[in-house]
């Protein structure tokens, strides 16, 4: 689930092409991947998050 903030002491910030992304140092062992695309067709417009475990 993509949602808004605050980052934690034992967080992973990211900044990616000026977008930040926070990961918990506890979720972040477990993911080898996420992909983040953004579609807009259409049904509407989303993003898909995909994770690789």
């Amino acid at each position: 689930m993509l949602v808004q903030d605050e980052q934690q002491n034992d967080d992973s910030l990211y900044d990616i092409d000026g977008l930040f992304f926070i990961i918990s140092k506890e979720d972040e062992k477990y993911v080898k991947y996420i992909e983040i695309d953004y579609i807009d067709d259409w049904s509407g417009a989303d993003f898909v998050i995909t994770a690789g475990f």
